[in-house]
């Protein structure tokens, strides 16, 4: 019986951590796509059309007044939740709770804009979507560490 030599060994470990990266940036990868896909739809199809509908003389105001809110609610969200996922400790791990429930509340902002009638009602959703969507790409994008970060004093 032959004994694998250190060179042998340390050629198994690298493609052992090859594939694991791969799986690993395959998964990011997807992970932003699918986010990407459901951000940007809206902002270049669907809200536009909302505005022709519900003002068709203000159109474009009424677009930008959703979009700068909604990208200041982003920024804000951006930081809160990625602050606040690197400090969660549940049963469910650091990162799961914060994309489960960013996933659901983009879902109830994409419905209440769907069912608006009312540029504010139309922004609102949008904030929502915005805001709540963050903790979905701040839990996809994070390294994620072995234990949490000290708390602070």
């Amino acid at each position: 019986m032959t004994s694998l030599t250190e060179a042998d060994q340390d050629g198994i470990h690298a493609a052992a951590l090859s594939t694991v990266l791969l799986r690993v940036l395959t998964g990011i990868g997807l992970a932003q796509l699918g986010l990407s896909t459901a951000l940007l739809t809206p902002v270049f199809l669907t809200l536009p059309e909302k505005m022709s509908a519900i003002t068709p003389n203000r159109k474009a105001q009424a677009l930008s007044l959703v979009l700068v809110f909604g990208a200041i609610f982003a920024l804000l969200a951006a930081l809160l939740f990625g602050h606040l996922s690197d400090r969660t400790t549940s049963r469910f791990g650091m990162r799961r709770p914060w994309v489960v429930g960013g996933l659901v509340s983009t879902g109830v902002g994409f419905s209440l804009i769907t069912a608006s009638t009312t540029v504010t009602a139309v922004l609102a959703g949008w904030c929502l979507v915005q805001h709540r969507s963050w903790p979905s790409a701040a839990a996809t994008t994070r390294p994620r560490c072995s234990s949490p970060p000290p708390s602070s004093p």
